[in-house]
């Protein structure tokens, strides 16, 4: 479009109602040449919470929950088009219990959006529950096994080196073996967005920080 008109700039207004992280997908876009995948659902939650709660905080609870109603409703336009939810949103006089619905409403968005990928994922590699650890033989054919099979025979082999002595800290030496690793491919996963690793971990970003400086990982 630039090139096209020859204009110096182009201003986003409406594009990033509801989506602000355009920017950035615009910012990857210009880097890379590439997409970037639509951001998770959890994210998108977390995002909108945050937002609304800093609408209460800079202009006032009741300002910030009249502001606030329009908002969700252009984040929700994509994952929740059925605008039942968004009719008794905007009913809501409290501010406290505007954060406090959006639980439900994205529970249910989260479980079609989990039931859509695990059909797909099914139907592409089969159960994806289970993490697997690829092999190869002697006959160069790779051989895909249960991860917990490997950390057991890893532990066999460990035990049988012992003879019979006691061992301190075996917990905490077997945890860092896996934790550091998890931490280090989910951190490359997510490009180093740590509220998405945390998402993903099932902890809090708090929680995350204090791994990754145990560890002495950014």
């Amino acid at each position: 479009m630039l090139d096209y008109t020859g204009a110096d700039a182009l201003m986003i207004g409406r594009a990033a109602q509801g989506r602000p992280w355009i920017f950035r997908e615009i910012q990857h876009y210009l880097e890379t040449g590439k997409l970037l995948p639509p951001m998770p659902i959890a994210e998108v939650q977390c995002l909108m919470q945050a937002h609304v709660k800093e609408l209460h905080d800079f202009y006032g609870l009741s300002k910030g929950i009249r502001i606030a109603r329009k908002h969700v409703s252009w984040y929700l336009r994509e994952h929740a088009p059925d605008d039942q939810f968004r009719r008794t949103f905007n009913t809501i006089e409290d501010a406290s219990e505007q954060l406090e619905v959006f639980g439900g409403i994205f529970r249910k968005i989260l479980r079609k959006s989990k039931k859509r990928a695990d059909r797909t994922m099914f139907e592409q590699r089969g159960n994806s529950d289970v993490l697997t650890v690829a092999t190869v033989n002697a006959q160069d054919q790779i051989t895909q096994k249960p991860l917990r099979d490997s950390v057991k025979q890893a532990l066999k082999n460990y035990f049988a080196q012992l003879n019979n002595q006691d061992v301190n800290d075996l917990y905490e030496l077997v945890l860092a073996e896996v934790e550091k690793p998890l931490l280090d491919m989910v951190m490359q996963y997510t490009r180093g967005n740590q509220t998405r690793a945390a998402l993903m971990l099932s902890i809090n970003r708090g929680t995350l920080r204090k791994k990754l400086k145990k560890y002495g990982m950014k």
